[in-house]
């Protein structure tokens, strides 16, 4: 993985518990920028996923689609089907959504939500029986295929990638992904776990970002840009950026706390 950044992830966009806004807002500014050095034009749908749950991957999901949507049409999948959270979030309703889509019950066009005038929402729709058969069909590329002139991204939410298979057969079939980990919670051997099974299955992984970052007075979090910090301060067990590059495969270049 290329990056690491650190940013603050819980329930979004009003979390009373969480940063204050601007700060939280800027962590999200921060980490499109870093983004942007590596999507190339031909990257068109971005996958985020974590290492398991409640890591903040689905914040992270809503929240940087957002962000894009201020330079261009952005859509947001939530293909999440054992805990969707974007519904939620956006206060749609769950079903028809991308597991109807994918089921052939439904087209496409017919579940997105334009929640404002560049981003549209594709929420998780009917739970199937079998998520991973649904997943691990040639229909998936078919949806995907006509996306990628329609939008400037599609992101995608989908599940952890140590809790279930998913993220691994919707990663080999995107153009690149961003993986969510937890301060204080995430280990090297999952960090090296989590890269191991994605890249089994050819998928492209272009940074990381580390989520409930505390910040320097004990209460909240912390997201502002810190280029020198080798740990997380009053992380008690998160793994150094050198153990992560080394053990886990992450290649911190730019990094907010």
């Amino acid at each position: 993985m290329t990056s690491v950044t650190r940013v603050a992830a819980g329930t979004p966009p009003n979390d009373n518990d969480g940063p204050p806004e601007p700060l939280f807002e800027e962590a999200f500014r921060t980490l499109r920028a870093n983004l942007l050095l590596r999507l190339t034009d031909t990257t068109k749908i971005l996958m985020v996923t974590g290492a398991r749950p409640l890591d903040g991957k689905s914040t992270v999901a809503a929240k940087l689609a957002c962000s894009f949507a201020s330079i261009g049409r952005v859509a947001l999948i939530d293909a999440d089907f054992r805990r969707p959270r974007q519904h939620e979030v956006f206060g749609l309703p769950k079903h028809p959504g991308f597991a109807d889509v994918l089921a052939g019950t439904v087209r496409f066009e017919s579940c997105l939500h334009e929640v404002s005038k560049s981003l549209a929402v594709v929420t998780s729709g009917t739970t199937p029986n079998d998520p991973v058969e649904l997943l691990d069909r040639d229909h998936l590329d078919v949806v995907l295929a006509p996306l990628r002139t329609e939008f400037k991204l599609v992101v995608i939410d989908s599940p952890p990638v140590l809790a279930v298979a998913d993220a691994t057969l919707i990663g080999a079939r995107v153009d690149a992904v961003l993986v969510v980990l937890r301060a204080g919670e995430v280990t090297i051997a999952e960090a090296r776990l989590v890269r191991q099974r994605l890249e089994s299955t050819g998928s492209k992984l272009i940074g990381s970002v580390l989520s409930r970052f505390p910040n320097a007075h004990g209460a909240g979090y912390h997201p502002y840009v810190n280029e020198y910090a080798d740990t997380p301060a009053g992380v008690p067990g998160a793994p150094k950026r050198s153990e992560l590059e080394r053990e886990g495969g992450l290649k911190p270049v730019n990094h907010s706390a």
